[in-house]
């Protein structure tokens, strides 16, 4: 049996061999892991991608459908028509989930989707206030809305096209 001398010890050519091989084995393990939290991630991701935008674009057709109700939301105090506001957020909606959807333009969609939901917190605000009377099914409807937009924001900005890692 050969010997080899590594740093101040010896080993013999099959210790060297078993050192080897249990080296390999736990690169072949991290390997392994990495590659279930990227496949994690892509599953996550997907899901994520299809949860929003199902909902932008769900919510950009009910802008159109229901305009109404939407035109509630809108504060009086901006420039145009309630209706002009309703219609014009409803196509921003629909152009997000339509970007949100393509793999080339996921996450600027993202980031964008990121700005309107902060741009439109002022309506959710109102919706509070102007509920505050209504049934307490409405009244919590409305107050939920409010915080929950934070973890929204949060939760686009996450959006990812396939080919930009897990890590990313």
């Amino acid at each position: 049996m050969r010997t080899m001398k590594i740093g101040k010890t010896r080993r013999t050519s099959a210790t060297t061999a078993v050192a080897d091989a249990a080296k390999n084995s736990v690169q072949d393990v991290m390997d392994t892991v990495t590659g279930r939290r990227a496949a994690a991630a892509r599953r996550r991701n997907a899901i994520r991608t299809g949860v929003w935008a199902t909902v932008f674009t769900g919510a950009g057709i009910l802008h159109f459908i229901h305009k109404e109700t939407f035109n509630d939301l809108v504060p009086e105090e901006l420039p145009g028509t309630q209706t002009q506001w309703t219609y014009g957020s409803g196509a921003v909606e629909l152009a997000l989930g339509a970007a949100i959807a393509n793999p080339g333009t996921r996450e600027a969609a993202g980031r964008a989707a990121a700005w309107f939901l902060l741009g439109v917190w002022p309506g959710n605000i109102k919706m509070a206030w102007d509920w505050r009377n209504e049934t307490p099914v409405k009244r919590a409807i409305a107050f939920l809305r409010v915080p929950m937009q934070i973890p929204m924001i949060a939760d686009v900005r996450k959006l990812r096209s396939p080919r930009s890692g897990w890590m990313s």
